[in-house]
């Protein structure tokens, strides 16, 4: 009789914790998710180029163009008169990439 008396102590015990808990709207914490962001934001910079290099190119059009998947000079320097046409018509650039010389700017910080 005893021991029964005793399993419901414990188990009415744990359901008031878990009521306390709940009341306060306690939720764990999600540190490992934000550990693993710098990792993943560095390995996916690893080989690529700084594009605000480019003269008419800021950190919101090189946000713009990594969406793209366009991550290097040698890109932009490779660009066909098709490729400046989409990328212009895409951002809304008209006919800014011409006006500004991407492609001449980017060959030359490429190295080629």
């Amino acid at each position: 009789m005893a021991t029964g008396l005793l399993i419901v102590l414990i188990v009415i015990t744990a359901l008031f914790w878990l009521l306390v808990i709940a009341a306060a709207g306690w939720k764990p914490a999600a540190a490992a998710p934000a550990a693993a962001k710098p990792a993943a934001k560095a390995a996916a910079k690893s080989g690529d180029d700084d594009l605000t290099r480019i003269s008419g190119v800021g950190p919101t059009i090189v946000k713009k163009l990594n969406k793209m998947g366009v991550t290097t000079f040698a890109e932009i320097a490779g660009w066909s008169a098709a490729d400046v046409e989409r990328v212009d018509e895409e951002l809304n650039f008209k006919g800014r990439i011409e006006r500004e010389d991407w492609i001449a700017q980017a060959r030359k910080l490429a190295g080629g």
